[in-house]
């Protein structure tokens, strides 16, 4: 598989959100019924987002599952009308690892087709749900994308979690030329001999703000760029009536308080580097075109 790294103009960082509802993490998923589905704090979740974004000036990328598309496409054309780009971050939330090929092309498609009615236009970024593209997937992983019109992905974890990640993988934003996809790995801190996530869901809620703030001007410093991600439910303390063990509510629920105001300051440190992940992949297009 052929990449390529230009570090030259990994110059941006992103804020991006994983548009899906409470239920549809790995932790909860399996635990939530008919009923409890119907309980949905989404809408006033969406409006903190865009109210936060406006108050900075900050365009972020969206990625959307399929069916929230499908259940409330209006919500998501509201993302769209307010500058932020709809990316698809799959149909229905199954880790794509779990998947055959043939699965992941019908669920890709799905999701592109909920999201693309909702908003018009065509949709060219996808990120996997829970970080779900292992090495095993690999061969046929970008082949599926850019078959579908998929012109960046989000989706590699380059370390290891208990659930999720590739230790061995390109930590820098590279061009995989075979299938002329974009992928925008996650940056991870070193904390002794272990790689860690610090931007993004528990990650961001555990981290310090000075410590992140931090950490992405390091990874600034040495050209690459850092996305943050959040999910809805992490800009509301909500009470979920479902049982979780002590591990998993630490980690759904550690920081929910103060996240808004800790996103807000990340939001205020670096606003003006925040690019759409769809306007940064454009213009690597076309710097790589000029070389």
């Amino acid at each position: 598989m052929s990449v390529s790294n230009k570090d030259e103009i990994a110059l941006n960082n992103f804020l991006t959100f994983d548009i899906e509802e409470w239920y549809d993490g790995e932790f909860t998923r399996n635990k939530v019924s008919d009923a409890d589905r119907l309980i949905s704090g989404i809408e006033a979740q969406i409006n903190i987002l865009i109210e936060l974004c406006a108050k900075y000036y900050v365009k972020s990328t969206c990625f959307v599952t399929g069916q929230l598309a499908h259940k409330k496409p209006d919500l998501v054309r509201r993302l769209f009308d307010n500058g932020h780009e709809i990316a698809s971050h799959s149909y229905s939330h199954n880790m794509v690892s779990n998947m055959t090929r043939i699965e992941f092309e019908e669920d890709l498609n799905r999701s592109i087709e909920a999201l693309s009615d909702a908003v018009g236009v065509s949709i060219k970024g996808f990120r996997a749900p829970s970080w779900s593209v292992n090495e095993e997937i690999l061969p046929w992983y970008y082949d599926v994308l850019s078959k579908a019109g998929v012109e960046y992905s989000s989706s590699i974890y380059p370390g290891k979690t208990s659930l999720f990640g590739i230790p061995n993988a390109n930590p820098d934003v590279h061009f995989i030329e075979q299938f002329g996809i974009l992928e925008i790995p996650q940056q991870l801190a070193k904390i002794g001999a272990t790689k860690i996530g610090f931007a993004g869901g528990a990650f961001f809620r555990l981290f310090p703000r000075l410590a992140i703030e931090y950490l992405m001007a390091q990874k600034n410093h040495k050209g690459k760029p850092v996305f943050v991600y959040i999910h809805p439910w992490e800009l509301q303390s909500t009470r979920y009536p479902i049982k979780l063990s002590f591990s998993e509510y630490m980690i759904m629920n550690w920081g929910i308080s103060w996240n808004v105001s800790k996103l807000a300051y990340i939001l205020n440190k670096f606003g003006p580097t925040f690019m759409r992940m769809g306007d940064f992949t454009r213009t690597y297009q076309a710097t790589a075109c000029l070389d």
